[in-house]
């Protein structure tokens, strides 16, 4: 992905350029990223410091950071992924693995509270003690910094929106005679959030 859009600077590879006069292998335009143009989203909020640190500084912490980032992206997610994988397309050899799913892509999320006798998983740590949850998460993720993964659990913990919405869940839960509390996130499906 060495191939930069004039209009809105996204990376591509060569072969994804428009067919279309004007766009050669030396000036390639590009169509899927803006519509030539016609979609200009406003740039993204800069990150807390703390966390743009992790991106962009040369101490051994960082750099672990970096090198694994997915390993820390999942171990701090809310939900899990479900979806029906066609792992069809990865047999035979040849070629990188590919992601393939039949149907539609969905987040499970839970229940608030995880089952008795079963350790909490993805948001339900987000209602716990912040050094509780690290105790968890560093269980399935043991060859991660637990430094690391305190202090992005409380990054998240400070700055997502979501993560507030499931602690006062847990309070609300906490502090009434309810048996049964719920939570409902609805977003609206035409934009991000």
């Amino acid at each position: 992905m060495n191939r930069v859009c004039p209009k809105c600077g996204a990376l591509h590879w060569l072969g994804e350029r428009v067919q279309k006069n004007g766009s050669t292998d030396v000036h390639p335009l590009f169509g899927m990223c803006c519509g030539d143009g016609s979609v200009q989203l406003p740039p993204p909020p800069p990150p807390p410091d703390a966390l743009q640190r992790f991106f962009s500084a040369s101490t051994p912490e960082a750099q672990k950071f970096r090198e694994n980032i997915r390993q820390y992206n999942s171990a701090l997610s809310f939900t899990s992924l479900g979806a029906q994988v066609d792992d069809s397309v990865n047999r035979g050899g040849g070629g990188p693995p590919v992601f393939k799913i039949h149907g539609e892509l969905h987040h499970r999320i839970g229940s608030l509270l995880p089952p008795h006798g079963q350790p909490p998983v993805y948001a339900q740590l987000y209602i716990l003690d912040s050094r509780e949850a690290l105790d968890h998460r560093m269980r399935r993720n043991s060859t991660l910094d637990p430094d690391v993964m305190y202090r992005l659990g409380g990054l998240i913990s400070e700055h997502h929106q979501w993560a507030r919405v499931f602690q006062q869940a847990h309070e609300v839960f906490r502090t009434s005679n309810a048996s049964r509390v719920s939570l409902r996130l609805t977003v609206n499906q035409d934009q991000d959030c």
